[in-house]
């Protein structure tokens, strides 16, 4: 029987979230838990009868889930959830469409960031029957304090040995130029078949998905100018672009094909380390500016077209904001101490705290979370692990084989590839090598073993 408490986590975007898990299963194995980080699906088929009974932490509250957290509950897992992209939220609308009522209600816990998320749920119409909303922070934010920045140094220094300086430019037009192309739906006018998912809300909720898509075909218009007017200017440092995850990259490949200062990279690398690599990052309306901001890289917001109802107020209040592509050029010109000059970041960062809870040193998201799945000493029943035998390795093996082939033979080359673009599956090797990054001279200290392809389990040891 094992004696230690089991925490899962799911992975759907390597490059945003591995990293994030790695310094949870660390923290966690170091208070004794066992902790498995694995890809969403094959998670889930093993928390089905083959892994013991434990803490599932969902990446979700939407609707997605609510399926979800009946089936594990059934299996008598006890299920929290937090919201993974909901760093910044825009109004108690958009929250309500990202955390739905019934899923919070189903889970145990649901983890907030900070103050403003937990408000936001608060205050919406139909109110939340629920008092399991917990203010925690989130391990993404752990990951941008200057005491764990040398988690990324030998991805820097591999970057910056292939690209030496450059510029970064981080898209985030998911919503435009999506692989799943939304501009056909909204032509279609089908937008509110894929986005019904608050139907007190539905007319509202399709307006916003409307405005948004025409807000960022504006700025993707425009941010293509920003490409030609870069490749014509005096910088003489390449501009990388790095897209995001649920983009059509081939549209950006098609672009540039011509072009001497601008490059694109897509690879599985944290995009920390791209940001810490590069000498400025700039975007539009992008999450990624304000984590940029707390790592200290100056970051320039290029928003041709804004509309006050979409806006991400913390972008706005951690970037130098221009709607120029001649401002962003000669800002671009500039040093970072004098670009730094122009924000006043103890300002800033005491404003990020109603954000982000976990934002100063003192304060640990992980040890938040932990401290509340510690109070559930209702886990009587943590039995064993089962098919774990090199038998059943091999078997599980040639079976997710036989799915992939029929997964790829059922669906659509764009599902194909938005799956390939989040994540290629989990490595033993590449965790290892993460955990040995991450914990330096306590390493030895670790079991990491593969219980199933790509279910990856950490431990700290037992002494006896």
């Amino acid at each position: 029987m094992n004696n230690k408490k089991r925490i899962y986590l799911e992975i759907e975007s390597k490059r945003r979230e591995l990293y994030s898990r790695i310094y949870f299963a660390i923290k966690a194995a170091k208070k004794n838990f066992s902790v498995v980080i694995s890809k969403k699906s094959r998670l889930y088929e093993n928390l089905k009868g083959n892994l013991q009974k434990g803490h599932v932490i969902l990446k979700s509250a939407s609707i997605g889930p609510e399926k979800t957290i009946k089936f594990l509950k059934k299996f008598d897992h006890k299920v929290y959830a937090c919201d993974e992209e909901g760093a910044l939220l825009i109004n108690v609308l958009d929250t309500s469409e990202r955390v739905t009522n019934n899923s919070v209600e189903s889970l145990k816990n649901y983890f907030c960031w900070g103050k403003k998320e937990f408000l936001f749920i608060k205050n919406r119409k139909k109110k939340i029957k629920s008092k399991n909303i917990e203010i925690t922070g989130n391990t993404r934010i752990e990951l941008l304090k200057k005491k764990n920045l040398y988690i990324y140094k030998p991805q820097i220094n591999k970057i910056k040995d292939q690209y030496k300086k450059f510029n970064l430019y981080l898209t985030s037009f998911h919503r435009y130029n999506s692989i799943n192309d939304n501009i056909s739906i909204l032509k279609n006018n089908k937008l509110e078949v894929r986005n019904l998912f608050n139907k007190h809300n539905k007319k509202e909720i399709i307006k916003i998905r409307k405005r948004v898509i025409e807000i960022q075909k504006k700025n993707f218009e425009k941010t293509i100018e920003f490409f030609r007017s870069y490749e014509n200017s005096e910088l003489n440092i390449p501009l990388i672009i790095r897209p995001h995850p649920a983009e059509n990259i081939q549209v950006y490949m098609d672009m540039i094909k011509n072009f001497k200062k601008i490059k694109i990279c897509f690879d599985y690398s944290s995009t920390n380390a791209w940001i810490l690599a590069s000498e400025k990052v700039i975007s539009c309306n992008c999450t990624a500016q304000v984590e940029a901001f707390i790592m200290n890289k100056p970051s320039i917001n290029l928003m041709h077209y804004n509309d006050k109802h979409l806006e991400l107020k913390e972008v706005l209040m951690c970037s130098i904001n221009v709607k120029k592509n001649k401002e962003a050029i000669n800002l671009l010109k500039l040093s970072n101490k004098e670009i730094n000059k122009k924000i006043n970041r103890k300002l800033i960062l005491k404003k990020l705290n109603e954000t982000f809870c976990n934002i100063k040193s003192n304060t640990c998201a992980v040890q938040n979370m932990i401290n509340i799945l510690s109070k559930n000493k209702n886990f009587i029943d943590y039995n064993k692990d089962k098919k774990t035998n090199w038998y059943y390795f091999y078997y599980f093996m040639i079976r997710n084989y036989l799915k992939s082939k029929i997964y790829n033979f059922l669906h659509s080359k764009k599902d194909m590839k938005r799956n390939s673009q989040k994540i290629d599956g989990i490595i033993l090797e590449e965790v290892v090598d993460l955990i040995k990054q991450f914990s330096k001279k306590d390493f030895d200290k670790f079991i990491i073993k593969q219980l199933y392809p790509g279910v990856i389990c950490v431990e700290k040891k037992t002494i006896r």
